[in-house]
């Protein structure tokens, strides 16, 4: 009698984005809020890249912010089935929230926090991503997970200096990161540029 085959179902993703600051040493977070005074220069940008987008976070970095965001999907991913946050699509999981994502948009800004980080990179995926660099040696205890730099390219860097919107040097980056391995990629006839 021959074995039933078993059916492979491949999951359709959006397009991940991600977007996230830190400082020298890859802080992100203290105390469940930002380890460093309000930088408008870069709040800026955050409001720009992710307005009229719809955005996935994580439910302690929901509870920092306190409310939904204006002008945007917002999806929350938290194991409590009753986690209060009006204005907002509650998941149970991660890719519970990527499901979600295709409903209403085909790409999803991925805002924090280190776990939401850590599940995109573990899908192994092309991720967008923008990040900010604070210039400052900040305390805290939540930060940015390891990646493999090495399978980044930079679409854009920005310098912006100490001034009146930020009380620190600021680097803005724009990287693709892609970990599919080069060799796949033209084995697979895929155009790599």
């Amino acid at each position: 009698m021959a074995k039933p085959k078993r059916e492979t179902r491949i999951m359709k993703m959006p397009s991940l984005s991600l977007i996230a600051a830190m400082d020298n040493s890859g802080l992100i977070g203290a105390d469940g809020k930002l380890p460093w005074v309000h930088i408008s220069a870069d709040m800026s940008r955050f409001r720009r890249l992710t307005v009229r987008k719809t955005i996935l976070m994580g439910r302690k970095t929901h509870k920092s912010i306190g409310h939904a965001l204006k002008q945007r999907h917002n999806i929350v991913v938290s194991s409590s089935p009753v986690y209060n946050c009006t204005g907002c699509f509650l998941v149970s999981s991660f890719l519970g929230g990527l499901q979600t994502t295709l409903a209403l948009d085909d790409e999803v800004f991925l805002i924090g926090g280190a776990t939401i980080y850590r599940q995109a990179f573990d899908l192994r995926l092309p991720i967008k991503m923008f990040l900010t660099l604070v210039d400052v040696d900040a305390e805290g205890d939540t930060y940015f997970p390891d990646f493999d730099r090495s399978k980044c390219r930079i679409l854009k860097q920005r310098l912006v200096p100490k001034g009146p919107s930020t009380p620190y040097d600021l680097q803005f980056i724009d990287m693709i990161y892609d970990p599919s391995p080069r060799d796949a990629l033209v084995k697979g006839k895929r155009h790599v540029s």
